[in-house]
């Protein structure tokens, strides 16, 4: 593949690791807030959502590290 569509996928890729990381940090506060308030169900979706990126970041990681 031309460099430009590498630069690109690379490019992608930071921007998707990054939005990840973002949320990650939102998350976070987010779980604060719902416990501060005894929202249980609101803690577990929102800890089901950092278990997924946990997971993408790590798959990713992995991937990467391979190249």
């Amino acid at each position: 593949s031309p460099p430009e569509d590498e630069e690109l996928t690379d490019l992608k890729n930071y921007l998707t690791k990054e939005y990840l990381r973002e949320r990650r940090e939102t998350i976070a506060q987010e779980i604060k807030s719902a416990e501060h308030t005894h929202n249980d169900e609101r803690v577990r979706e929102l800890l089901e959502e950092l278990g997924a990126i946990a997971v993408r970041l790590t798959l990713d990681e992995k991937k990467e590290s391979k190249t």
